[in-house]
């Protein structure tokens, strides 16, 4: 089966948090949702004028000055090149790995990862998208019909609500709580929703009965991990 390409991701996953069900959520989280767990590069703090944001990122991605220089000048000219997209979303695998070994080889547990959306959903996504043309790397994506690699370990599924360029996850809206009282919900043992079928049910359940969540449409994505070491 092909999915439409949302985008590919570096990801580092994040421990568990207290709010989460232990006896559902595995003790190392990974989501496509910057909400739960960090994207990298973070193209915002790139384009920020605040020097002490950027010397916080600096520190964050473990860079001397001149190399982090380098790194905003490499996001700017892949941006422009459209193998970037805002805020984190890269349109290909090969230039991710290429940042991941260039700026990010020395933060531990780094994972690349790629999500995809059944072409039948298409016109539902596009109704989220704004009016800013295709700024937005998910947006762009989609604009260009681009198709998901599935050369990589397929992880599951993750439901999620697109807005401005990134994802809300149903993780941090809690509601695996609800999914758990009325469809007996577990997940894989990579942390994700079993099957696509399961996944259109869960997110069909929350457009439907669900209130209290963000104002977005909630989605099935396929999630698929890529080796970071490979040379494709």
């Amino acid at each position: 089966m092909e999915y439409l390409l949302g985008g590919y991701y570096l990801v580092k996953p994040k421990r568990r948090a207290d709010y989460m069900d232990k006896d559902i959520m595995p003790d190392m989280v990974l989501s496509a949702s910057n909400c739960i767990c960090d994207n990298y590069p973070d193209i915002g703090v790139c384009w920020d004028k605040s020097q002490s944001k950027k010397k916080e990122y600096m520190k964050q991605l473990n860079l001397c000055q001149d190399n982090f220089i380098c790194m905003e000048k490499w996001v700017e000219q892949e941006f422009d090149n459209k193998a970037l997209g805002f805020p984190h979303v890269f349109t290909n695998i090969k230039k991710a790995k290429e940042f991941y070994h260039k700026y990010l080889n020395q933060i531990k547990e780094m994972r690349l990862i790629g999500i995809g959306l059944p072409a039948e959903m298409l016109e539902n996504l596009k109704s989220d998208f704004g009016e800013e043309g295709f700024f937005y790397g998910v947006e762009y994506n989609i604009s260009q019909n681009k198709i998901l690699e599935m050369n990589g370990f397929t992880l599951g599924y993750e439901i999620l609500g697109y807005e401005y360029g990134a994802f809300h996850s149903y993780i941090c809206n809690h509601l695996f709580e609800e999914y758990k009282q009325k469809f007996s919900f577990s997940l894989n043992q990579n942390g994700f929703i079993r099957s696509l079928k399961e996944a259109e049910q869960l997110a069909q359940y929350t457009n439907d009965e669900i209130e209290g969540t963000e104002p977005v449409l909630w989605l099935p994505w396929v999630v698929v991990e890529y080796s970071l070491e490979d040379s494709d």
